[in-house]
């Protein structure tokens, strides 16, 4: 299965464990870019089990580099994958 750039919008193709294609990840912030290797676990890109910590710095970041593309940011992933988190059981 391809695996784009998270960049909203961007179609780029990247491995599917990297987040950005490297033109958007090099205008992320280096906090942003920190807390997303810092709350990355090799595999969650096969289990599709990120943790929350991630989810919410991969959101951040979706936000922070649409807003500076003047984009309306697309989150519907983060959302889906929160909403299940922080539902109740």
């Amino acid at each position: 299965m391809p695996h784009t750039c998270h960049a909203t919008g961007c179609e780029r193709e990247v491995p599917p464990d990297l987040f950005m294609c490297r033109p958007h990840w090099v205008r992320l912030p280096s906090t942003l870019r920190r807390r997303i290797w810092d709350t990355y676990r090799p595999g969650q890109e096969e289990d599709w089990e990120p943790s929350k910590d991630y989810l919410l710095a991969a959101k951040e970041a979706v936000i922070w580099l649409a807003q500076q593309e003047g984009k309306e940011p697309d989150t519907a992933v983060y959302d889906v994958f929160l909403r299940d988190l922080y539902a109740e059981p």
